[in-house]
């Protein structure tokens, strides 16, 4: 019986620094109304960018690049594999991404349909009755016995006096690992961190300059990726958006090369990069990815930027989900919005002068076909 009350209050989170295009259901959780002790840091909801959530009685941890460290637990997600996350048995320091923004107590979660594997063990998350979630384009793990304890190793309680109460066994910081710490640069990180291919992708700064880093996740190398002043950055598929100086880059992460993909048309506008339609062009935020007209205006509602094709003379926009905004909207070289759904678009292509496409349905089969003249 004890085994079961466990089993019903803990969760682990995962977040990738990494873009889930495909999203099955929505669903609702919300922050949870008892203390959290990981590892003996008590966690603050209240402000973090990614509070635990509960869903289903469970509580979910958001698996970013320090809190999934911190546990003892490393992610890595491929277009082709999905998300696999392995136990390591080493933890990172304590970072929770704290803001000045106060939490709501219920929030609207996202139910992925990526390939998940756990150990090297394939999950299917459709079938999961605590299934992975996705909240601010993070990737939150559930952690009941199955995972914490048979997968993971760790010991956990609960009481209505003390809470939650998660310890990863082995993952302690070794003396070897707090020297790494003193010997690293004068650098310290600044922005979230991407993963891709065995490195880690952050901004670091010395307090007056800003640079990106690449971190590699063996031998904790670290390596300066350019001299040009990057403060934030977006990622879309293989490639790091970013602004610096007089316009916007792209870093490929496949070759490791920058390259300058436009010139800076609003100077007032602070962004991350750039969209150009053709005559005019918006601006996409780095932090919370909202797209920005020439004016400043939002698009969308300020869902959330994830992807752009260029096709022709039209621009397809892909956003997260969020409460009444689109999925997908397409542009014309004028920046006129010419349509707009709350659903997928999918297999674009121009056909002598009429754009046709596919609009999926949320169970990812052809609902119908589109075009636009």
């Amino acid at each position: 019986m004890k085994k079961k009350i466990y089993s019903l209050m803990l969760v682990l989170t995962f977040l990738i620094t990494l873009s889930v295009k495909v999203e099955a259901r929505t669903e609702y959780a919300t922050l949870p109304r008892f203390d959290v002790t990981l590892n003996g840091q008590k966690v603050d909801n209240t402000y973090a960018e990614y509070p635990l959530l509960v869903y289903k009685d469970i509580t979910y941890f958001p698996m970013t690049y320090h809190t999934s460290r911190f546990l003892g637990v490393e992610t890595n997600w491929s277009e082709a594999t999905g998300l696999k996350i392995n136990k390591t048995g080493i933890a990172g320091r304590f970072e929770f991404y704290q803001t000045k923004v106060k939490n709501n107590d219920r929030y609207q979660v996202s139910v992925p349909e990526f390939a998940i594997a756990v150990n090297g063990k394939s999950i299917n998350n459709r079938t999961e009755q605590y299934p992975l979630l996705t909240f601010r384009d993070v990737t939150y793990f559930p952690m009941t016995w199955r995972f914490g304890v048979d997968e993971f190793g760790w010991d956990y309680d609960f009481t209505h006096q003390k809470g939650l109460v998660i310890n990863s066994k082995k993952a302690e910081i070794t003396k070897s690992d707090i020297k790494i710490e003193e010997k690293k640069s004068k650098f310290e990180d600044y922005s979230k961190t991407e993963f891709y291919n065995g490195n880690y992708y952050v901004v670091k700064t010395d307090g007056t300059s800003y640079r990106l880093f690449k971190d590699s996740l063996i031998g904790n190398k670290s390596e300066q990726v350019s001299d040009m002043e990057i403060k934030s950055f977006i990622r879309e598929g293989n490639k790091l958006l970013f602004s610096s100086g007089d316009g916007y880059y792209s870093y490929d992460l496949e070759k490791g090369r920058i390259s300058k993909e436009s010139s800076i048309v609003n100077k007032n506008i602070s962004a991350a990069t750039a969209i150009n339609l053709g005559n005019t062009t918006f601006y996409v935020e780095s932090k919370e990815g909202t797209v920005l007209t020439e004016k400043g205006e939002k698009v969308n509602n300020g869902a959330a930027y994830m992807s752009s094709t260029k096709v022709g003379d039209y621009t397809i926009i892909r956003f997260a989900s969020k409460a009444n905004s689109d999925k997908s909207q397409i542009y014309d070289r004028a920046g006129r919005m010419v349509y707009n759904t709350d659903k997928e678009i999918a297999d674009v292509k121009m056909e002598g002068y009429q754009l046709n496409f596919t609009i999926k349905n949320a169970n990812g089969t052809d609902s119908q076909r589109i075009s636009i003249r």
